[in-house]
């Protein structure tokens, strides 16, 4: 016969397995808003059941249980789905910055738009095509003037804006360098504790989900590969396979990994769009502006005129020079001049030398040649900003008491240099198809591939969130609180224990049967 005290022991465990079972209950509820909390569970076992070999045993069939003991309490959490996680979450964040960089460049070319780089360039070219139809006006030429300071103030802002953002882009890298590191000597740290817990036969639920934390964040930043050691600590690794976290020790990108082995996350989309997509539209940029002034572009002088240079003329395998100062033939002649700059050295401006000779056109924009080109150092050549009068708009003089005088009102130049909106020109250092043509389609080119790259990295930035979305809900259905499923628990194991607590009141009064109420007959 058993004791009457077993029951009591029983009971007791009852009341201490449905406690603690309770007890994470109440951490789950407390924790279902928190960053990376994993659920837990009390794993409950059957305690281990009298089994008295002796020649005393009952000889009862079965065996007499001794209660409840809880094995371990472990939390919910599949391996695969966090896989699955980091790894949409690496793209995402490469394809997000991506989009933004791209959006910003949008909004620093500002086009279609009546404020936009392509607006004040035919403004530009309005100029001197009003100016063609009055050469002598000094308003048409302040008009020519004010308008080539704003198309150069226009590709200056452009550009600095491009600088800004490229300026931008880095501090980005080393804000993100920096919280990467931070995560990886987290990791670092968080495997030292976790070993040292976990060592011990306790299991370190609430560290490891601190720990998966750390490495979700810094799987936004940068491409790796996780992998938990038999001792409970992760490795992380490059794709390349170089060590970013190894047991306990942690190498810092800047420090043992350089920038360039990142393949993928934020960091490697903050390097691609710096070295990449700000460079190219920075290049397109240049390229443009380059074309315009010093591009080789075809120009039809009419007959009669008198250039101030020489010129080249004929088919390429038979080129000649035609002398300044003759008078071109009938029919007019093609040429080609060398941008804005080259044809505006072909034509007379309204000033004469001391001589009294009409003083020919100079370079209308500084520096004069394609050398060590920068937007920044371009400005409109400062004499011409001081006299409107040596703007060249003539290609006729006329000899007069043995000086060449020019032709006032002669606006010849001036009506070429408005027609090269149309001319097609040879922009450097672009090569192929895209090297050649009107300045209005390399410019639409460009705008419209910043508009395709645009609205692919956006299409990537939503097919890649609603994949992580997916992810993490799948993970979320796995390890994450349900308020719902905790509350009936609560209601469960609160049943359970009000129901050990009874058996302890029923094994009491059992007690004080057998104490105080047996061996009384006969007294």
């Amino acid at each position: 016969m058993r004791s009457t005290f077993h029951n009591l022991e029983v009971a007791k465990r009852g009341l201490y397995a449905q406690q603690t079972a309770m007890s994470t209950t109440g951490h789950n509820i407390s924790n279902a808003n928190t960053e990376g909390y994993s659920r837990q569970r009390v794993n409950f076992k059957a305690a281990t059941p009298i089994e008295t070999p002796s020649m005393t045993r009952s000889t009862a069939p079965g065996q007499l249980g001794t209660g409840v003991d809880f094995q371990s309490i472990t939390r919910i959490r599949e391996a695969f789905l966090d896989v699955q996680y980091r790894n949409e979450s690496q793209a995402h964040g490469t394809w997000q910055v991506q989009k933004d960089t791209l959006e910003k460049i949008e909004g620093i070319y500002n086009e279609p738009s009546e404020e936009g780089l392509r607006s004040v360039i035919d403004e530009f070219w309005n100029g001197w095509q009003e100016l063609s139809r009055e050469a002598d006006n000094l308003t048409a030429r302040s008009v020519v003037k004010e308008r080539a300071l704003a198309m150069t103030d226009a590709f200056k802002h452009t550009d600095s804006k491009l600088q800004d953002l490229r300026d931008d882009l880095d501090h980005s890298l080393d804000v993100k360098t920096q919280e990467a590191n931070t995560y990886i000597d987290q990791v670092a740290h968080l495997n030292q504790e976790i070993r040292r817990v976990e060592g011990l036969g306790h299991n370190a639920n609430d560290l490891r989900d601190q720990r998966d934390l750390a490495v979700d964040k810094l799987s936004e930043l940068v491409q790796i590969n996780v992998q938990e050691e038999q001792s409970g600590m992760y490795s992380i690794t490059l794709p390349d396979g170089t060590d970013v976290v190894n047991g306990m020790e942690g190498q810092h990108i800047g420090d043992g990994i350089s920038v360039d082995q990142i393949t993928g996350g934020e960091i490697y989309g903050i390097v691609v769009s710096r070295d990449e997509l700000v460079n190219e539209y920075q290049t397109h940029l240049n390229t443009m502006f380059q074309g315009l002034l010093y591009g080789e572009v075809e120009v039809h002088i009419p007959e009669g005129s008198v250039l101030a240079q020489d010129i080249e003329y004929g088919p390429e395998d038979n080129r000649q020079t035609w002398p300044a100062g003759e008078p071109i033939p009938e029919g007019g002649m093609d040429t080609t001049v060398e941008g804005i700059n080259g044809l505006h050295q072909l034509g007379w401006t309204l000033r004469e030398d001391d001589d009294g000779n009409a003083i020919p056109g100079e370079a209308f924009f500084l520096p004069a040649d394609e050398e060590d080109f920068n937007i920044q150092d371009v400005e409109l050549n400062p004499y011409i900003a001081k006299d409107v009068g040596l703007i060249a708009a003539s290609l006729r003089v006329e000899e007069e008491d043995g000086m060449n005088k020019v032709i006032r009102g002669n606006g010849d130049l001036a009506l070429a240099m408005g027609q090269l909106r149309d001319g097609v020109f040879q922009f450097q250092p672009e090569e192929g198809a895209a090297g050649e043509g009107t300045f209005d389609e390399y410019f639409r080119s460009v705008i419209g591939g910043l508009g395709v790259k645009t609205q692919e990295a956006t299409r990537q930035t939503d097919n890649q969130e609603m994949l992580l979305n997916a992810a993490d809900n799948r993970r979320q259905s796995v390890s994450g609180v349900s308020l719902d499923e905790e509350m009936s628990n609560m209601i469960k194991f609160q049943h359970a224990y009000n129901a050990a607590a009874r058996m302890v009141t029923a094994t009491d009064e059992l007690l004080d049967t057998v104490v105080n109420r047996m061996g009384l007959v006969g007294r």
